[in-house]
């Protein structure tokens, strides 16, 4: 027996980078028409810092202390709390190659203690063309960081 039905539903449509810079070059154009001073780190991920915090900021091998949120699509999706063993803070020696999300890590090199930034992070520094679970392909990353500690070594 063959089926056929008479409504054609229209497939999703891919992702692409190019779609997603769109997105982002409009987000970033609106913040800054809004007055909010966007900057960008070496690696082109835009950052806002929402309070200053005081002295250096973290060297390889020093001990960081962060607490962040990441959203994808206003959805929550990472959070230091629930991440961590439940500890509020995310407490790591500072690398700046290693994490999943390169681009949280790149921005954590730019605060010192008590700061407080938004952050915008394309999907190259992310996960990429591919995804995860709950990560459509080429989708920039939102997150809110605070700096608790920093300790130099």
């Amino acid at each position: 027996m063959l089926a056929v039905s008479c409504s054609e539903e229209p497939e999703p449509e891919l992702r692409t980078r190019e779609m997603e810079w769109a997105e982002l070059d409009s987000i970033i154009r609106n913040l800054e028409a809004a007055g909010v001073d966007v900057d960008t780190t070496d690696r082109l991920v835009f950052y806002i810092v929402r309070k200053p915090g005081e002295g250096p900021t973290p060297e390889e091998g020093d001990i960081c202390s962060v607490e962040y949120w990441g959203y994808v699509n206003e959805r929550l999706f990472d959070d230091s709390k629930i991440f961590n063993n439940n500890l509020w803070i995310f407490p790591y020696r500072f690398k700046k190659e290693v994490h999943e999300v390169v681009g949280l890590v790149d921005v954590i090199g730019y605060m010192n203690q008590g700061a407080e930034v938004d952050m915008y992070i394309p999907s190259d520094l992310a996960f990429g063309s591919k995804g995860n679970d709950i990560i459509p392909p080429y989708t920039t990353l939102f997150y809110k960081a605070k700096m608790h500690h920093l300790e130099p070594q």
